[in-house]
């Protein structure tokens, strides 16, 4: 196995290659001591984390962060083995000068994982992401955003006290430089975070030469049919923008209705009033204030508070476009779905979108919109699934986290090729008939037309009674 990289600094620990070289099965034995471990201590870390989010009920919490990560490690638990499982090529799609070879594809740690965790889901966010890579065979090197650190010391005893190390899950606290100093020692990098963040930190990967995954910022965008339900819609967006307070990637944003809009914003009053409230930040105030007073209608739970909803904003609102990161969402009315896919197609984030209206029409709309998750009938909560990957495109990133594509990317391939018969005419000096062989050989095997085929097989065919012929009149000396 690639347990180590060239350049200084690289070099695993024996532990990190010891872990490597176990078993996908022995791995994952791990990963069940630890999610049973994480489930009989979940008082203590709800409590750190009702610090680190005090707004969120326990209730929130669980379903936000605990919950869908223990679902994230029984999905490894179940699968993992068959997803990391070697590949044996089969003879389809071989080409024939390769007949007598036998290929197997391999999938193999990485080596160290660099993950930096985001503030707004310390737990799921990065945890899932460590889960990955330790059943792929990697260490994890974990940086925690401010005030996480607690948390994510605690979770480091959790998985030693079930047979893990501080090797496969080495803490780098929460200061900036100390994973900045890494990247010359890891092998690959996880990011959750914001655009600006992700910009600084793949310029410093690359300059590293250090491969990344980036999940950055979400602006997600809503689809509403006029035919859609419109209590449902309304309280779909008013649970997204109120979880978590709003700090959620891909929290509805951009919200585009066509027709029925009186009736949304009824029922958006009813169902926001029904949430926690919380005041806005200045910035989100002054954001709110200046819409206002250009036309825009404010709906929330109680003036100056989030979540909160500014609809009947004009086609160039910034927040159509911006981001905002917060308790805060826009609705614009558009006259047409082709009006909504063009005011969409202007924002540069494409992470998820959500679509409420008939079923045909979400299927044909699910593939026009720039977003790489769709949830039809629904925000947020299906993108939680263990099984689907989970990333964006755009200036929300790339790569892929989550699933089994999320899982793979945690692994390296390494083929392994063995000749079992077949010719081994490359070995030979030159012959004085190997490019015209080669040249018919390609046009059998790829011309369109079957007499440009027939044509090559009968010129080298030819070519080769001829040679044979040359060849033993010049043994018997004619």
């Amino acid at each position: 196995m690639l347990n180590s990289t060239p350049e200084s600094g690289r070099h695993l620990q024996p532990a990190e290659r010891a872990w490597a070289a176990e078993s996908v099965q022995n791995r994952l034995r791990l990963l069940r001591r630890f999610r049973h471990r994480l489930t009989t201590e979940r008082d203590g870390i709800l409590l750190l984390l009702h610090e680190l989010r005090p707004r969120s009920s326990r209730g929130e919490l669980l379903s936000s962060e605990l919950v869908p990560l223990l679902d994230a490690c029984r999905f490894l638990e179940q699968q993992a083995s068959k997803i990391l499982a070697p590949t044996k090529l089969t003879k389809s799609g071989q080409p024939a000068w390769l007949w007598g070879v036998e290929s197997i594809i391999y999938r193999e740690a990485i080596g160290r994982i660099l993950i930096l965790a985001p503030s707004n889901y310390p737990l799921f966010l990065p945890l899932v992401q460590a889960l990955q890579a330790w059943a792929a065979g990697n260490s994890v090197w974990l940086k925690s955003a401010p005030g996480s650190y607690p948390l994510h010391e605690r979770l480091q005893e959790l998985f030693e006290s079930v047979g893990g190390s501080k090797e496969l899950f080495h803490l780098l606290g929460e200061d900036n430089t100390r994973y900045q100093s890494s990247l010359s020692q890891v092998h690959k990098v996880v990011l959750v975070g914001s655009a600006d963040t992700g910009r600084t930190v793949l310029a410093q990967a690359g300059a590293a030469l250090v491969p990344s995954i980036a999940e950055l910022s979400g602006w997600d965008s809503v689809f509403i049919h006029p035919q859609a339900n419109m209590k449902r819609a309304a309280r779909a967006v008013a649970f997204g923008i109120s979880l978590n307070n709003g700090q959620t990637c891909v929290a509805p944003r951009r919200i585009f209705i066509r027709g029925h809009l009186d009736s949304f914003e009824a029922h958006f009053q009813q169902a926001i009033e029904q949430r926690p409230s919380a005041p806005l930040d200045p910035d989100q105030a002054r954001i709110v204030d200046s819409l206002e007073a250009l036309g825009a209608s404010v709906i929330a739970a109680r003036k100056g508070h989030g979540p909160a909803l500014i609809s009947r904003v004009p086609a160039d609102c910034k927040l159509l476009t911006e981001e905002a990161f917060g308790p805060l969402c826009v609705l614009h009315q558009v006259e047409s779905d082709e009006e909504a896919l063009a005011l969409a197609e202007k924002c540069p984030y494409a992470l998820g979108t959500s679509l409420f209206g008939p079923h045909q029409w979400s299927l044909r709309m699910a593939h026009l919109i720039p977003a790489q998750m769709v949830s039809i009938g629904d925000v947020i909560v299906p993108s939680a699934d263990p099984r689907v990957p989970f990333g964006g495109s755009g200036r929300s990133g790339y790569g892929r986290m989550r699933g089994a594509d999320g899982l793979l990317q945690m692994s390296q391939t390494r083929t392994v090729s063995l000749r079992k018969g077949g010719s081994m005419d490359h070995l030979s000096a030159p012959g004085p008939l190997d490019d015209l062989i080669l040249e018919k050989f390609l046009l059998m095997t790829h011309s369109e037309r079957l007499s440009s085929k027939v044509k090559a097989f009968g010129a080298m065919i030819g070519a080769i009674a001829r040679e044979r012929i040359r060849k033993r009149r010049s043994r018997e000396g004619l």
